[in-house]
């Protein structure tokens, strides 16, 4: 061992810190959230439309129907489109028009790729040689009206899951690769083998909060795209998109007031699991609670269901969480804040209360 060695070490550490102090493998921020594609993104949307939603692609200046309403020789025979098909690259990011929940993903992983959606073929440009998926995600207009969407023909991501909250403008995927069909073995049990399309997400709109993922429905006519299906062809409750989100009720509402916490106080050795208190600001509907290792909260946080780093308290309305208990590791200081969102989520996040630590014994 000689002092050039430790000198070496010692270089090792500085860096390393410097690293840790700039940021490294960061968490969410006050002002961003890192998403289940591990893509940062900002908490406020960078495109808002007139209504107040967020459009899912960036550059889109107006909602419309596109080819909703295709059917027969206008789209594939015997079937009628209900989505709008927004052409973009693949790789394109889809965000969330809203804050919301997801109800579910459908992307099945098999020889033809069932679920309907495509296949992202690794034979061109940043394909991952899995099928396609559909996120269905349930949102609000201001009055509280509940609309689910369909975001579909996305890059297939195993970590998404029922129940993952969006904040509006967050990412949730991007579009991928479209071929509407795949087969390990032979074209013959596809029907009609390998076709390639133009590049797009697939954007339906379904009133209400059932879970669909439908994105054409059987029709014997044909017609040109059509704000309404043929008549004797249904929907399946799928509306035109435009047209619902040119009419429907703004998505804002007032975002809650701050929180206050409440116990414990700064500086408290507690044992685990630790019990937090806090008092929700006015106009709270859901909480969120943000605890980690370091004052600027960017590393070691608590993320015990996968999705947006941090915890969706489970109460809400009238019944919202005013605590939480963490089972934490012992010997360790951890900090914490708590942020509130309005009702049903969909008026967006308030601002972080002021933030307290505490050691585990």
């Amino acid at each position: 061992m000689n002092s050039s060695f430790f000198s070496r070490i010692l270089m090792f550490l500085h860096i390393f810190v410097a690293f840790v102090l700039m940021g490294g493998c960061a968490a969410p921020t006050d002002s961003t959230y890192l998403d289940d594609t591990g893509y940062e993104v900002e908490a406020s949307p960078k495109t808002v439309a007139s209504n107040g939603f967020t459009y899912p692609i960036s550059g889109l200046t107006s909602w419309s129907n596109g080819n909703y309403g295709a059917c027969g020789s206008y789209y594939f025979s015997g079937y009628c489109h209900v989505g709008n098909d927004l052409i973009y690259a693949r790789g394109t990011m889809v965000s969330s028009i809203a804050a919301g929940t997801v109800l579910g993903v459908s992307g099945t992983q098999n020889a033809v790729c069932s679920s309907g959606w495509g296949y992202d073929s690794s034979t061109t440009s940043g394909g991952t040689n899995t099928c396609n998926m559909s996120v269905a995600v349930q949102h609000y207009d201001d009055d509280g009206t509940p609309f689910v969407v369909v975001y579909g023909h996305l890059v297939y991501n195993s970590s998404i899951r029922a129940g993952d909250i969006y904040i509006p403008g967050q990412t949730i995927g991007q579009i991928a690769n479209w071929y509407y069909c795949r087969s390990y073995t032979s074209t013959s049990s596809c029907s009609g083998g390998w076709t390639d399309g133009a590049d797009h997400l697939h954007f339906g709109i379904r009133p209400g909060t059932t879970l669909s993922y439908t994105g054409y429905v059987s029709c014997s006519v044909s017609q040109a795209a059509s704000a309404s299906l043929p008549t004797g062809c249904s929907s399946s409750s799928f509306t035109a998109p435009g047209t619902y989100m040119n009419t429907s009720g703004r998505n804002w509402v007032a975002p809650p007031s701050v929180p206050t916490l409440t116990y414990p106080i700064t500086g408290t050795t507690m044992s685990s699991p630790v019990y937090l208190r806090w008092t929700n600001g006015s106009g709270t509907y859901r909480s969120h609670i943000l605890i980690c290792m370091d004052s600027a909260f960017t590393w070691g946080c608590v993320n015990p269901d996968g999705g947006i780093i941090g915890v969706e308290t489970t109460g809400t309305g009238a019944s919202r969480s005013t605590s939480y208990n963490a089972t934490l590791s012992s010997g360790i200081t951890y900090y914490w804040k708590v942020q509130g969102s309005a009702y049903t989520d969909y008026g967006g996040w308030g601002s972080y209360s002021s933030a307290r630590s505490f050691t585990v014994r």
